[in-house]
């Protein structure tokens, strides 16, 4: 009879380590949603450039409108400090090279908003995993005949 109250209260032990460990887990997902995506991104094996994805994009679409400005104006020098930058040709091969880089530069934004949003989606995913084991383990603790009261009255979403 004892060897069973003891591992009785081994599961419940552990079932409460479980539910705190899914509780901080699903705030941290909650309260630092950028930073749980961008954590998400390295476990991609997303290249790591210093900036958070989303000031990386916005820096992006920054140099995207850039770069078309110089393509609408087709790179026309004003006042040349060099004489190749009066060349026609000079101005025809930049132009060319930012549109490439502009079609380079629009690719990286689709792709760094496609894992960005499937990121997002995981976070959902696991979030939705979470509450339904919560529900789980107090049905359980409740088994063991452990007082869930106060975890019944926690809302999901104020989890701290």
């Amino acid at each position: 009879m004892e060897t069973m109250n003891k591992k009785k209260k081994k599961q419940v032990e552990a079932l409460l380590k479980e539910l705190n460990d899914s509780d901080d887990v699903y705030k941290r997902n909650k309260e630092n949603h950028r930073v749980q995506v961008q954590a998400g991104l390295v476990r991609r094996h997303y290249p790591q450039t210093g900036k958070m994805y989303d000031l990386l994009l916005e820096d992006i679409k920054e140099e995207i409108a850039i770069n078309q400005v110089k393509i609408d104006t087709g790179m026309q020098v004003i006042h040349p400090v060099f004489a190749f930058e009066a060349s026609k040709i000079w101005a025809d091969l930049q132009v060319n090279h930012l549109k490439r880089r502009n079609d380079n530069l629009k690719a990286d934004v689709t792709e760094i908003e496609k894992n960005v949003e499937e990121v997002r989606q995981e976070i959902e995913e696991q979030n939705a995993r979470i509450l339904a084991r919560r529900v789980q383990i107090i049905e359980q603790l409740d088994k063991f005949g452990y007082d869930t009261q106060d975890l019944k009255k926690k809302a999901p979403d104020y989890i701290g």
